[in-house]
């Protein structure tokens, strides 16, 4: 397989498997192993630039980058905003779940300990318990979901149900 190519300052192409290239910003070469002795292999796998796990699996390119080469357990997956999956440039990739406050659980997003707890639309977060059959929010909200779960452990150890 042919090295890494230099197209500009800002952007290099990253050669894989079935002729294709992935392009990423020149600054993110150390990031994806490109200045190594010997560089990481990437690979096509479902039109998306990929790299085999020695315990088995994938990372996908454009996760890798987005992620800073530090993926948390859980992570959102990557959107490309021109909607080609191998333009791993920053500037083309998006988590919807990063952008877009929505209403999601922040126990999917974190973990178990932040049950009860959701971001609201302002980005702040709250405890939502079940009061019969209707999920009711109960003031305040807080500034961090840590702040939040704290006082939801403390409500479902008086036995308040959480949703």
């Amino acid at each position: 397989m042919p090295s890494a190519k230099i197209m500009s300052d800002k952007n290099i192409l990253i050669p894989l498997t079935q002729g294709l290239t992935a392009t990423i910003d020149a600054e993110d070469a150390d990031l994806c192993g490109l200045s190594d002795i010997k560089p990481w292999k990437w690979c096509t796998n479902g039109g998306r630039a990929v790299r085999p796990q020695k315990a088995g699996g994938v990372i996908s390119l454009s996760r890798w980058v987005y992620y800073r080469g530090e993926i948390p357990p859980n992570a959102a997956s990557v959107k490309f905003k021109n909607g080609n999956p191998l333009d791993c440039r920053r500037s083309n990739l998006y988590c919807p779940r990063a952008t877009q406050i929505t209403d999601k659980v922040v126990a999917e997003i974190l973990s178990v300990d932040y049950k009860g707890v959701f971001q609201n639309k302002t980005g702040r977060f709250e405890i939502r318990v079940r009061m019969g059959d209707k999920t009711v929010p109960m003031e305040p909200d807080y500034a961090t979901a840590d702040e939040a779960a704290h006082d939801a452990r403390e409500l479902a150890s008086k036995g308040v149900v959480l949703v």
